[in-house]
């Protein structure tokens, strides 16, 4: 995620079409120690590591960009503070959306590499058949949770109440 967001940092840069002189250089040096301080801080107090890659979902994704917008806005606040009037507002928004790509990138991406390394691991192991029985809430609670093991294959649901047959 450090390198993510740094590279977004001198994307942006880039993108924005600024001209590296002396002043712009010493700007990039300040922003890179405020930028990773900010994401270590934003990233611990969150509890952005507390989760396991194979989980990142959509959920995942709105927190990340939550972060992020955290991050930026502390950012912001250290160029206002210290008097960095080169950057524009524009570049922060910029600079938010590539940050938000790359970290998003990177964790879907090693959620994937570690589901494809898990169901190469799996593919030759013993697969365990299961019914679920209650297909109401606590039913999709417990298939929401088995259906990331891939060693259990849910065969069926079974209920009693004649409403939730069939569905």
């Amino acid at each position: 995620d450090l390198l993510s967001i740094n590279f977004s940092l001198f994307l942006t840069y880039w993108l924005c079409k600024y001209q590296l002189d002396d002043s712009i250089f010493r700007n990039i040096l300040f922003l890179i120690p405020a930028t990773t301080s900010s994401l270590l801080i934003v990233y611990y107090f969150t509890g952005v590591y507390r989760g396991i890659s194979k989980y990142v979902g959509s959920k995942s994704i709105y927190e990340i960009t939550l972060r992020n917008f955290l991050i930026i806005l502390s950012i912001y606040f250290y160029s206002k503070i210290f008097n960095l009037k080169f950057f524009s507002f524009q570049f922060f928004i910029l600079f938010w959306i590539l940050s938000f790509f790359f970290i998003g990138l990177n964790k879907l991406l090693i959620r994937d590499i570690l589901i494809f390394f898990n169901k190469i691991n799996v593919s030759n192991k013993f697969f365990k058949k299961v019914v679920i029985y209650g297909a109401g809430q606590a039913g999709a609670a417990l298939y929401a949770s088995l259906k990331t093991d891939d060693r259990i294959i849910i065969k069926a649901f079974v209920d009693d109440d004649k409403r939730l047959w069939n569905r």
